[in-house]
Order: C-alpha cells, then sequence, then structure tokens
C-alpha cells in the first residue's frame, strides 16, 4: 500500500456521517500506530491506492472517504484520498469491504401498478 504524501496524519473536518466512521474505528480498538498493520492484514486480496481529490468539487471532495470498484480484468480495488488518517482509513474499509463481500439480493420484481408505467 502506498503511503499518504502528506507528513500529518490530521484530516480536515468531517462531517456528521464521516465522524460516525471514525468513531467506529476508534472504538474497534484501531490506534494510528497498529491501523497500518490492521489495514494490511484487511485488505489481503484487494488492490489499495490513494487519490488525490483535489481536483473535485468541493462538496464532493470532503465527502470522500474511499470507494470500491471491481474492474472486469484485475482485482477489487479500494481508493481512499491522499493523506486521510490511518484510523478514517480502515474504518472505511472495514464499512467497503463488508458491502463489497455482502451476499446481493436478486431485485424485487415489478409490482403490477409499476410494470403498467
Amino acid at each position: 500500500m502506498a503511503q499518504p504524501t502528506t507528513a500529518s496524519d490530521a484530516s480536515p473536518a468531517l462531517s456528521t456521517d464521516q465522524a460516525g466512521i471514525v468513531a467506529a474505528g476508534h472504538h474497534a480498538g484501531a490506534e494510528p500506530a497498529s491501523a497500518h498493520a490492521q489495514l494490511a492484514a484487511l485488505t489481503v486480496g484487494y488492490v489499495v491506492r490513494e487519490w488525490d481529490t483535489s481536483t473535485l468539487d468541493e462538496s464532493m471532495r470532503d465527502g470522500y472517504f474511499g470507494y470500491y470498484v471491481q474492474f472486469r480484468d484485475g482485482a477489487p480495488t479500494l481508493a481512499f484520498p491522499v493523506g486521510q488518517s490511518p484510523v478514517e482509513r480502515l474504518a472505511a474499509a472495514r464499512i467497503l469491504i463488508d458491502y463489497a463481500e455482502r451476499p446481493q439480493q436478486p431485485a424485487a420484481p415489478a409490482s403490477d401498478s409499476e410494470a403498467q408505467a
């Protein structure tokens, strides 16, 4: 995993949802020093990349904590913003991997009224 290019682990102000994600990481016993090791163990089999989000609109940049994508010809990929704190990154990875590995539910059949529309 590439290390952040900034020397600081300081994160920008977090939204309420992001603060909950970070709190979940703290409650799970993640400390910045051990978050790197936990993240490495958690992401075995995933490509982990950092993404410079400075080109995004500010409203998107401030809300971005990571994303998961499965390319047709490659390993599943997790992308995180450059400079994200290790604890926040670990919490985001847990959420993204949990969602990605959750069994997919089949789409519900359309109701009669929806099918006629």
